[in-house]
């Protein structure tokens, strides 16, 4: 259920409810009472946020709903192919997230970056950082200040937040994982690790594996490889990656 819609919620002969979103409007109203008596004159009218027990036993699952912290927006949702290829998809639904490229769904109050990922991550692959820096541009672009987070698709992942702002969307999400801001994400992308995380791979799974030693401190670097990186740079690429072999840093 959405604040902003107005649902017929059936559960027998003798248990209808029309249940209201604080922010439907009037004409959505006559237009749902006018549906429901062609049903049946026995139902009861619910005002969000005043559900009783017998209102949410009609439900199998009693998870709730994402309450609207305002009126209606309009998201819209862009499909990202490259830096240079971004195609806004109008009109949109859940089958329009493929497995194969990456979405942005702007809700006009907080901005999502969707990737499908067949595991439980908060933190995207390394290949996703150009969207995720192309997000937050676009961010600053519209003279916006919301909050922008990666969404990791597939499997259900998806929370409420962000289904919400689909016509409809199958199935309902069976798996909660805390939204993750991008700024965080890159943050934690661009600061240095101990040289005992990297190499026992105690590390967010977005960095880059082929290049680990970039993530470690000046200091740590050359106390690791004996050597500064500008005079490890010099080493011929296999001899760099013998070495990291050895360091457990590849």
């Amino acid at each position: 259920m959405k604040s902003y819609s107005i649902f017929l919620v059936f559960g027998s002969s003798e248990n209808a409810y029309l249940w209201r979103g604080q922010y439907s409007s009037e004409k959505e109203l006559v237009f749902a009472t006018n549906v429901m008596n062609h049903y049946t004159s026995n139902y009861t009218v619910v005002m969000e946020g005043q559900e009783n027990a017998d209102f949410w036993e009609v439900f199998p699952k009693k998870e709730g709903y994402l309450v609207s912290t305002g009126p209606r927006t309009y998201p819209r949702l862009f499909q990202y192919f490259s830096m240079h290829s971004i195609e806004e998809v109008y009109p949109y639904c859940q089958d329009s997230l493929n497995k194969n490229d990456v979405f942005i769904l702007d809700t006009q109050n907080t901005i999502y970056v969707w990737k499908y990922n067949n595991k439980s991550s908060t933190f995207p692959d390394k290949d996703m950082r150009p969207v995720l820096e192309l997000a937050l541009e676009y961010l600053q672009s519209g003279g916006k200040t919301c909050p922008v987070f990666y969404v990791c698709g597939g499997n259900a992942f998806e929370p409420l937040e962000f289904t919400t702002h689909f016509f409809a969307w199958n199935p309902t999400p069976k798996n909660k994982i805390e939204l993750v801001q991008v700024k965080e994400i890159l943050e934690a992308l661009d600061k240095t690790y101990s040289y005992q995380d990297l190499s026992t791979g105690n590390f967010p799974p977005g960095l880059d594996t082929s290049q680990l030693e970039k993530y470690l401190s000046e200091q740590e670097f050359n106390d690791v490889f004996g050597v500064t990186r500008e005079e490890f740079s010099e080493v011929p690429k296999w001899r760099q990656q013998q070495i990291k072999k050895e360091k457990n840093l590849y």
